[in-house]
């Protein structure tokens, strides 16, 4: 606006020092060649700096800063135009026009400014200083009104008014425009002619010429007019123009633009005179300011200015009128900055209210939250300002109560007050001090209720657990791993009363069937879960009698297994018997010497692979590696040699050794010999194929035993859950989740371990 008011100034100055020549009636006077070569009349019409004369209000749809000047036949100099466009809304202007006719002269300054209301419509006025032959100075004044058909992309659903409905649809745009001006309403001196202009301009086929209708009327006489421009070719136009039906009264005119300049050249030929414009444009290019202002619009969305935004994006639209996407973002911003000042009023009113009510604090804090929204708020500001001593005062005194609650060991009421202190001011020395020593008798605290909540978890005493992160969050309830904790004690108690009810009852159904051994279990398996289990504790004693011959039937079964030397069978059989009867010592005695006999035979099945492997009997190497493994996949020596024996065996052999593991679901070993198959062959597809599809496989069993480990370890077996997820290591030994799981794993371990030990 400062602009605007400035080149106002300078214009209005340059205007009045021209009047020192001859004048002519002011309605005789057209301003240059594109003007007279349709006819004498453009009110309809947005035509460049001489729209500033005809209909003021035409100027705010000129989006181009323009310079223009005419020469006459004689090639005098006798208009100069100048317009500037101000984004969004604002177009302005100015026009010296200096007759130099036989017998007599005009000249004429005019003013103009023009306001766009939307897209279709605009409104405008100029300032006009004459001055007659006799020395008369005269100034008056202009309104007019312009529109133009042009499409209201994001509100064609909501105009009702039909006529409206259809001049702002998509059919219609550009093909009709409308002005009406009113012209030298006097301001001094005021014998001029007032005249009135009406006009309009079509263009019914696309391709045809745009006819322009006008008439003038005055305190004198009446014209009409009838003006016309048709494309000839790119940036040419022919122009004709017939005033009052009279064939005397015809004229023409042809019109160019090439880069930045424009070129009209227009004839009469009843008087035989001509008139040639030159224009220069100096501004960029339309869609590259719209782009640039688009640009700029974005920056500020993204700093969540979206005023500022929206301003932005309102000057891009302007430049490109027909961005649908421009349009409708800016509909979405004009609700958000409607509801952004919704909320900006409800927070202010809000902060008058507390401090009426002397809640200077939560005043603050509102105008604070006003200018987390708007950081140029002058009113916020001001009422911060205004009510600074007051809230000093009231500082000083939650200060004093803090500090007396301090001392009688009201801890919590006293951090009440100093944190209201610092949500004020954080530079406050005295609650940042007492707010220190506050936070570590809280933290001593705190830490013992948490450490003591998190073993009793990690011991699966979940009642216990809960009673204590309770206390832990009373003292810091924001710490994320107490209310973890707290709320996965939740759950399993929650979970473990369920499971609890449903083993109860799988427990009494096997009894009923004379099957003690699976009630046993299941009895066992609730007190895992509830120690305290009074009931199913009696049961697991009373069914111990039937349990102890079903025990000696199996060991002894087993046992002879493990005297046949069938180890793999013996160590199944032996550690069927622990789990139903975890204290049975003869079992874990003969269960570790049946997994160092296994250990023995697999040793020398290792030491006949190194032999074969020696002998180049690579295949037979293999054949033991894969029997080794297949009973121990830990085994290390044997993983290493069967990798030594891959890379030794035919590409043939490979293809059919890999085919085999994969047909028997064996995908680890089968990704090792496709791997070295493409080792050997990169460009081996059949391998390629194969070692994508045993990945996917071994992706998803991956999948499968992480899911696992994490069902044991929500339920707090740790040691089950590292055991399956080292599995997931065999496979990817840097699965990422898995290594995380396992070190947490390992720490609660730790912790339950501390705890015991204490």
């Amino acid at each position: 606006m400062r602009k605007i008011l400035g080149t106002l100034l300078i214009l209005l100055a340059t205007s009045y020092s021209i009047f020192c020549s001859e004048q002519q009636h002011f309605s005789d006077l057209i301003p240059n060649a594109r003007s007279i070569g349709i006819g004498g009349s453009a009110v309809a019409l947005s035509m460049g700096p001489s729209s500033c004369y005809w209909n003021p209000a035409s100027i705010a749809f000129l989006m181009t800063d323009k310079i223009l000047i005419n020469l006459d036949e004689a090639s005098n100099l006798n208009y100069t135009g100048f317009v500037k466009y101000f984004p969004p809304n604002v177009g302005m202007g100015i026009n010296i026009f200096q007759g130099k006719y036989p017998g007599s002269g005009a000249s004429l300054s005019t003013i103009a400014l023009g306001y766009r209301l939307n897209s279709a419509v605009s409104l405008g006025g100029n300032l006009n200083l004459y001055k007659r032959e006799n020395g008369e100075l005269f100034s008056s004044l202009g309104v007019g009104i312009f529109l133009r058909a042009f499409p209201a992309y994001h509100q064609e659903g909501q105009i009702k008014n039909p006529i409206w409905k259809w001049l702002r649809s998509r059919k219609m745009k550009d093909k009709f425009s409308f002005g009406f001006t009113f012209h030298n309403i006097p301001l001094k001196n005021g014998e001029q002619n007032q005249e009135l202009r009406i006009g309009t301009a079509v263009q019914p086929v696309f391709w045809g010429p745009l006819l322009h209708f006008a008439y003038h009327l005055n305190n004198e006489d009446d014209h009409f007019y009838l003006g016309g421009q048709i494309n000839l070719f790119s940036d040419t136009d022919l122009l004709f123009g017939l005033k009052d039906f009279d064939k005397n009264n015809i004229t023409l005119g042809i019109g160019t633009k090439w880069k930045d300049f424009t070129f009209d050249l227009s004839y009469l030929p009843d008087v035989g005179s001509f008139n040639f414009s030159m224009g220069f444009i100096f501004c960029e290019d339309e869609k590259f300011l719209a782009q640039r202002y688009r640009n700029l619009g974005s920056q500020k969305v993204r700093k969540n200015d979206f005023l500022g935004g929206l301003k932005e994006y309102r000057k891009a639209l302007a430049f490109d009128p027909e961005d649908e996407k421009l349009s409708l973002l800016i509909s979405v911003l004009e609700k958000k900055v409607e509801e952004r000042k919704k909320k900006v009023d409800s927070l202010f009113t809000m902060g008058q209210n507390f401090e009426r009510k002397g809640w200077y604090v939560n005043a603050f804090l509102s105008y604070k939250q006003i200018l987390m929204i708007d950081k140029n708020s002058k009113r916020t500001k001001k009422q911060l300002k205004s009510m600074s001593s007051k809230l000093n005062k009231y500082l000083e005194e939650l200060y004093a109560k803090g500090v007396v609650n301090f001392q009688n060991n009201d801890i919590n009421q006293a951090e009440i007050f100093f944190r209201k202190i610092l949500s004020v001011t954080d530079s406050h020395k005295g609650a940042n001090l007492y707010i220190s020593k506050i936070d570590s008798i809280k933290s001593y605290t705190f830490s013992e209720y948490y450490y003591r909540g998190l073993g009793y978890y990690n011991q699966k005493k979940y009642k216990r657990a809960l009673e204590e992160l309770t206390k832990a969050l009373a003292l810091n309830p924001n710490d994320k791993d107490a209310k973890r904790y707290k709320e996965l004690a939740e759950n399993a108690i929650d979970r473990n009363q369920r499971k609890i009810k449903q083993l109860l009852k799988e427990a009494e159904k096997y009894e009923r069937q004379n099957l003690f051994v699976k009630a046993n279990s299941r009895y066992r398996r609730i007190l895992q879960l509830d120690e305290q289990n009074q009931y199913a504790r009696d049961k697991v004693a009373y069914l111990k009698r039937y349990i102890a011959a079903v025990v000696e039937s199996k060991f002894q079964k087993a046992k002879q297994l493990y005297k046949r030397k069938e180890y793999q069978s013996a160590i199944a059989a032996f550690t069927e018997i622990l789990s139903i009867d975890p204290g049975h010592s003869q079992s874990k005695s003969y269960l570790n010497k049946a997994r160092a006999g296994l250990k023995k035979i697999l040793d020398q099945h290792y030491q006949q692979a190194l032999t074969y492997f020696d002998q180049k009997q690579y295949e037979k190497a293999l054949e033991e590696c894969n029997y080794i493994l297949s009973i121990d996949n830990n085994y290390a020596a044997a993983q290493a040699l069967q990798s030594r024996a891959y890379a030794n065996i035919s590409l043939k052999n490979l293809h059919e050794k890999g085919a085999q593991f994969f047909q028997k679901g064996d995908f680890l070993s089968a990704r090792k010999i496709y791997s070295q198959i493409l080792f050997k062959d990169p460009h081996d597809k059949v391998a390629n194929e194969y070692l994508k599809a045993s990945e996917k496989r071994l992706k998803e069993h991956i999948e499968e035993l992480f899911n696992e480990g994490m069902i044991n370890y929500s339920e707090g077996d740790y040691k089950s859950a590292i055991q399956v997820w080292n599995k997931v290591l065999k496979i990817d030994p840097y699965h990422k989740s898995t290594l995380e799981y396992i070190q947490k794993a390992t720490e609660r371990l730790e912790a339950l371990n501390s705890i015991k030990e204490k």
